[in-house]
């Protein structure tokens, strides 16, 4: 779920890179500063770490000089706020960002998902979206910063789905809080509200490719002569 507490236990959690498929031409190279094309995958709670690991992976990426981003999302969810901060990162990112949800993308990970340019689903994958859920409240004041602090939050993550859906905000704030219920989205179901763009799967691959040139060097009388010495010398 999306919580505003971080559950103790999701600290381990990592996102990490894995390298795609490289072709035979290549797959022996010894990449510069190992800075091989790859993708950045989340599996399990979205958490501080998680967070810190996409920060730094996708600083990598823009060295390496791959075309494009691939988030491959398998998350029921968790820390809002980090997941808040994935999405500035990914915004601020300048490669184009490709994100794929590959069994399931619940709560702060769907808000993560909603970031690509492309969002591509597996057939048998489900998108999960609902409020922002967690209390941790012990005097009235305490209780009414918190249900502000959660009103906010359940707006920022309802502008960040509907910008890249045909949906309005209040669309899905509606839905979110005045219904205050679990909303699953089968692979059919988020391409046709426009969560996801596609359904499939994501390959990432690199390829080198050698061009041949041709130049003409003009001759002067010089070279020339210098050329016909050296092959009567030879």
């Amino acid at each position: 779920m999306s919580d505003i507490e971080d559950d103790d236990d999701v600290g381990t959690c990592r996102a990490v890179a894995i390298v795609p498929f490289l072709c035979s031409e290549i797959k022996d190279v010894k990449w510069a500063n190992n800075l091989t094309p790859f993708q950045i995958r989340i599996v399990g709670d979205i958490c501080p770490q998680v967070a810190a690991d996409v920060e730094v992976l996708l600083r990598r990426a823009a060295r390496t000089g791959q075309s494009h981003v691939v988030l491959d999302l398998h998350s029921d969810g968790g820390c809002v706020y980090s997941a808040l901060k994935i999405v500035d990162m990914l915004d601020a990112c300048e490669l184009p960002i490709i994100t794929v949800a590959k069994g399931n993308a619940q709560s702060a990970a769907a808000v993560i998902f909603s970031c690509g340019t492309k969002r591509v689903i597996s057939p048998r994958g489900m998108i999960m979206v609902h409020s922002v859920r967690g209390c941790s409240a012990h005097t009235l004041r305490e209780l009414q910063l918190d249900l502000k602090e959660t009103e906010r939050i359940n707006r920022q993550m309802c502008q960040v789905i509907a910008r890249t859906t045909p949906k309005r905000k209040a669309s899905y704030y509606e839905k979110l809080v005045s219904d205050n219920v679990d909303i699953n989205y089968s692979a059919e179901d988020a391409l046709k509200e426009g969560i996801a763009t596609d359904i499939g799967y994501v390959n990432l691959k690199t390829h080198v490719r050698v061009e041949t040139t041709v130049d003409i060097v003009p001759m002067n009388k010089t070279n020339l002569t210098r050329l016909r010495k050296k092959r009567r010398l030879a």
